[in-house]
């Protein structure tokens, strides 16, 4: 089993984030606290998954998915059949732009944010201030456009830069490193602007969370003001190889 990391919180419900290395690049969070009750966000392999909850015994209750593509949910099927009282949580359930999820006392606000792909949720839990947000933002950047368009894309970032900027930003793929490549072959971003603490986050694995207040500093896809000035990122970063 690869390594797992964990980002405490000091509730006091003791919340963790545990943090799952799969495939190469992607990320499958854990949620847990105090009670051992968990759910599991984006679990796009289910043996590095299984094999953190059977080692820190806990007991799984909902599964939450932020989009359909396979490497967001291709260990669904097989965790669900090792615990079948699973509820799950996905797309099917956002009746409205803005609908709420309660879960172990905790009371969650999840959003539409198509643009990567028509089914893309957000999970924002509220008392931690965590954000699960899938593939739509990543460090230094933002989602690809597979099957949407450039107006989604910017209204679902727009959304995400309404939350409380002290909010911990949990993407679903390591792409810190390629993004700041990109950053700063276009000079939008100056590595002589990084405190020492976030130069030291930028080249830990993993690089998250990071605070949403960071990103409104740094991030370009965040920080553009219009649609145009964000399809012709998007377009350039299309265009980069690392």
């Amino acid at each position: 089993m690869k390594q797992y990391y964990i980002k405490e919180y000091s509730d006091s419900h003791h919340t963790k984030v545990i943090i799952i290395p799969i495939f190469d690049d992607n990320y499958v969070y854990i949620l847990t606290d105090e009670t051992r009750k968990a759910f599991i966000v984006d679990p796009g392999q289910a043996e590095s998954v299984i094999g953190v909850i059977e080692e820190l015994k806990l007991q799984p209750t909902h599964l939450l998915i932020t989009h359909s593509h396979q490497d967001h949910v291709g260990g669904v099927k097989k965790i669900k059949s090792r615990y079948p009282s699973m509820a799950l949580f996905d797309y099917r359930n956002c009746i409205n732009e803005t609908n709420f999820f309660q879960w172990n006392d905790r009371s969650f606000t999840v959003f539409k944010t198509p643009g990567h792909w028509p089914d893309h949720i957000c999970f924002f839990e509220e008392r931690n201030k965590i954000l699960f947000c899938g593939d739509i933002l990543f460090r230094f950047g933002c989602g690809r456009i597979f099957d949407g368009t450039f107006e989604e894309l910017y209204s679902s970032l727009q959304k995400i830069k309404m939350l409380p900027p002290d909010t911990d930003v949990f993407c679903t793929h390591e792409y810190t490193r390629q993004n700041l490549a990109f950053c700063m072959s276009q000079q939008l971003v100056n590595r002589d602007d990084f405190s020492e603490q976030e130069r030291i986050l930028i080249e830990s694995t993993p690089s998250l969370p990071v605070k949403l207040e960071t990103e409104l500093r740094f991030n370009p896809f965040l920080k553009v003001a219009t649609l145009e000035g964000l399809k012709k990122l998007r377009i350039l970063r299309n265009e980069f190889k690392s």
